[in-house]
């Protein structure tokens, strides 16, 4: 018989990496003795409130733990505890990616993931994951001319792009790696025009993602596909530009 936790004492998580303080908290707490194998973990929510954090950033802990082989997280049930000793056999660090080089290789590594994914999303798409893009596509035109940086939702973008494929594989993949995986802003807008600001930076990212979801609102699978392929490799692009300017 599954045991499910009630109260989860974490503490607030209040550093500047939210998602890592987080994954770090519940690692810790998984492997303390009040938890064994099997438990049921208490739910979203349930964290998000005890942490002080938005649900965002507890999918993207819990994805870490999953691919840690902590737990098992199973959609529209809960999350269990498979075991209390990671196993790292694949594992991103956010200061791998400071580097110019290691930055083109996840770039590479998400135009071969992300390409098929917005393909099945063309071909798999609901209205109503249809109808969600767009209004996320929306609200991150609406934002442009604020100046900041919009990593959350040029991320959330992304990963209702892989929830729209109906696999649920490429959206832990998305969250396994985290905001992280969205280019460095400063870095991309040096790399891609003399003078360029963040608010025009961003209206060419905006333009780009506007060509996938409107691939994928049409179910236009080659389109979607072209489209991804286009952003993701823009991408690539202006980091190689960079990796060259410093050879």
């Amino acid at each position: 018989m599954e045991k499910t936790q009630g109260n989860i004492s974490l503490g607030r998580v209040s550093s500047s990496s939210l998602t890592s303080e987080l994954t770090a908290k519940l690692r810790s707490y998984i492997q303390s003795q009040q938890v064994k194998v099997g438990d049921k973990l208490p739910t979203e929510k349930a964290i998000a409130e005890e942490a002080g954090v938005s649900r965002t950033v507890v999918r993207e802990a819990l994805a870490r733990l999953s691919a840690e082989g902590l737990i098992d997280v199973r959609r529209g049930v809960g999350v269990y505890v498979l075991s209390k000793s990671p196993s790292r056999a694949f594992h991103i660090s956010s200061t791998e990616l400071n580097i110019a080089e290691n930055a083109c290789q996840l770039l590479e590594i998400r135009m071969a993931v992300e390409t098929e994914m917005a393909g099945l999303a063309a071909e798999r798409r609901t209205e109503s994951m249809a109808t969600k893009l767009q209004e996320l596509q929306d609200e991150f035109g609406a934002r442009l001319t604020l100046g900041e940086s919009l990593i959350d939702e040029d991320f959330q973008l992304h990963l209702c792009i892989a929830e729209a494929s109906q696999n649920s594989y490429f959206e832990r993949f998305l969250q396994f790696i985290g905001k992280q995986m969205i280019p460095d802003r400063t870095v991309a807008m040096a790399a891609a025009a003399e003078h360029m600001t963040i608010i025009d930076y961003l209206h060419l990212i905006h333009e780009e993602h506007q060509d996938i979801v409107d691939a994928i609102i049409s179910q236009d699978k080659p389109a979607a596909q072209a489209a991804a392929r286009k952003h993701i490799g823009n991408s690539l692009q202006r980091y190689r530009k960079v990796l060259k300017n410093k050879a």
